[in-house]
């Protein structure tokens, strides 16, 4: 009965779905960002981001999030591949 398990499933839920994420480069959400993008076979996440224009924002995603320590669990799972892969996933929203 302990294989019972009921409910959807976070790899299941998320697979394919595109996420809209607000505080995504402060501390819980970048941790929630990057176990999502780690973890799951998500569409896109769009990340709503304090900035003056779209560059900005990009910059401001690159440099908090792509660029940080915690995701470089991601990098080394993506290789040379990991800048294209985070741009293709992690969209600013100003």
């Amino acid at each position: 009965m302990a294989n019972d398990k009921k409910g959807v499933g976070i790899v299941k839920f998320f697979r394919g779905k595109n996420i809209f994420i607000t505080g995504g480069t402060g501390l819980l959400g970048k941790a929630l960002v990057e176990k999502i993008l780690r973890s799951t076979p998500v569409g896109k996440i769009y990340v709503l981001v304090k900035a003056d224009d779209q560059e900005t924002a990009l910059d401001r995603i690159t440099r908090e999030l792509i660029n940080s320590e915690l995701f470089k669990c991601l990098e080394e799972k993506h290789g040379k591949y990991y800048r294209d892969f985070t741009k293709k996933n992690l969209i600013p929203v100003v």
